[in-house]
């Protein structure tokens, strides 16, 4: 396995450990019934925490496919390869974490500020993503 591969592998497994994580954590807070997280108030902070943990998880998981299917990209774009797969990175770092800070400090109705990490990384996924499906070799 290429080292690239083997390194966004690497990334993806810990990034997914992490998220089931704090899934485990938020339903952790559910089965408490801890008033941060469960008030009527709180729906929002709610919705944008579970939002980052189903966001971080599928992102992961995407990288963790990306890895694995590495030796149908074409040899001649691994460059292009890496760059693609630095979005991705990016991607699963920023979206979960923009729902995640938006819903740990959301103040009634606003997010806050850390919201825009969302777009910025739905963008770099789906550019990412994009070129990678344009580097797969034609058989």
């Amino acid at each position: 396995m290429d080292q690239a591969a083997r390194s966004l592998l690497r990334f993806s497994l810990w990034t997914l450990a992490f998220y089931a994580a704090l899934g485990l954590a938020l339903e952790g807070l559910h089965g408490f019934k801890i008033a941060w997280y469960l008030s009527a108030a709180t729906t929002m902070r709610r919705e944008l925490l579970t939002l980052g943990h189903v966001h971080g998880t599928l992102f992961s998981m995407a990288g963790i496919g990306v890895a694995c299917a590495w030796p149908f990209f074409e040899s001649s774009l691994h460059s292009r390869v890496r760059a693609a797969t630095a979005m991705v990175r990016f991607a699963t770092i920023a979206t979960p974490f923009g729902f995640l800070l938006g819903g740990a400090f959301a103040q009634g109705g606003d997010p806050g500020l850390a919201i825009l990490l969302v777009p910025m990384g739905a963008l770099a996924f789906i550019a990412g993503i994009t070129q990678l499906a344009r580097s797969v070799a034609r058989a």
